[in-house]
């Protein structure tokens, strides 16, 4: 559903989308819902192509780790491996259980993409029931950001 809202763009949102979308060749000035639109859907474009497969046990992980976190407006650059070492009040990887090392392993060796694309996993699931995240993670043979969009609307339309 599309709606009008009125809203406040920092600097550098400005600056991006002028420079990406303005036509200044055609003398067209910026058509900023359009400019707006295209930027998140190639940001979700990057997000989806960059999620990586993870293993039930180790999203549930994940999720465990964040469970309380407020994510930030600006959270970059994304830290998951030194999260998890964090949240085991450890300065070495050999200090973990062997799952928990193996995972900050993997988590480290992701680009920054992928740990923002499964940091997006994560917000979006974190609100919901146990329960229906453990549906969702146990139905889908690799999670995916629309899978979790729109498991995210339906719960929260079902409590509005």
């Amino acid at each position: 559903m599309a709606f009008k809202k009125s809203i406040f763009l920092a600097n550098p949102s400005v600056e991006w989308i002028e420079a990406t979308a303005t036509r200044f060749d055609l003398g067209e000035g910026t058509k900023w819902s359009e400019a707006i639109n295209a930027t998140f859907e190639q940001l979700i474009f990057l997000l989806e192509d960059a999620l990586p497969t993870l293993a039930v046990t180790e999203w549930e992980a994940l999720l465990n780790l964040y469970k309380d976190y407020q994510f930030p407006a600006h959270g970059v650059p994304a830290q998951v491996a030194r999260d998890l070492m964090s949240d085991g009040k450890v300065i070495d990887l050999s200090q973990l259980k062997d799952k928990e090392a193996a995972l900050a392993r993997k988590v480290h060796a992701y680009t920054q993409v992928q740990q923002m694309a499964i940091l997006y996993v994560i917000q979006l699931l974190q609100p919901l029931p146990r329960a229906e995240i453990a549906s969702l993670l146990n139905e889908k043979k690799r999670l995916t950001l629309a899978s979790c969009v729109e498991t995210r609307l339906t719960a929260y339309h079902q409590f509005s």
